[in-house]
């Protein structure tokens, strides 16, 4: 097999810098289940994708999470997202997009004692819901909110 100069820079590259990140203790053993997010991000709905995430752990609706996003986004390319909590014991956040064409967002990975507080802008394709997925060591809390994007949208 006969590799290309481009090609292999491109996978020593990444190969270079996920070894830097888990010197650096940013990116853990855990971490590297790259199947079970491979799975997730191909999901084709958001049940899916947070079917995969969850795995065998209940998913239960939460008011503990706050959940800050636009009910009515002007421009789906930019949608401000704010989420919080003070629940302890938080390893993972989430945010599924339901009818995106590759509906998770993101995944965040925490460090045990955390403060939650994360901000960040989505891409939006159409109207739907945006939920979060906390995961703790014994389950999966959610919180969904109905977002209406009216114009500037990344989908068809």
């Amino acid at each position: 097999m006969s590799l290309s100069r481009r090609t292999f820079l491109e996978r020593g590259t990444s190969l270079g810098l996920l070894t830097a990140a888990w010197a650096a203790g940013l990116v853990t053993s855990d971490m590297l289940r790259a199947s079970i997010l491979e799975d997730a991000f191909a999901a084709k709905t958001g049940d899916q994708a947070a079917r995969i995430l969850a795995g065998e752990l209940k998913i239960i609706p939460s008011k503990e999470i706050e959940f800050n996003i636009p009910r009515t986004a002007e421009n789906g390319a930019n949608v401000p997202v704010t989420i919080s909590s003070n629940l302890e014991g938080i390893r993972s956040i989430a945010i599924v997009a339901e009818k995106n064409p590759v509906p998770l967002v993101g995944l965040f990975r925490l460090e045990n004692g955390a403060e939650i507080y994360l901000q960040a802008r989505l891409k939006l394709a159409r109207s739907s819901h945006v939920t979060v997925l906390a995961n703790t060591d014994d389950q999966i809390l959610s919180i969904r909110q109905y977002v209406k994007v009216t114009v500037g949208s990344c989908g068809p």
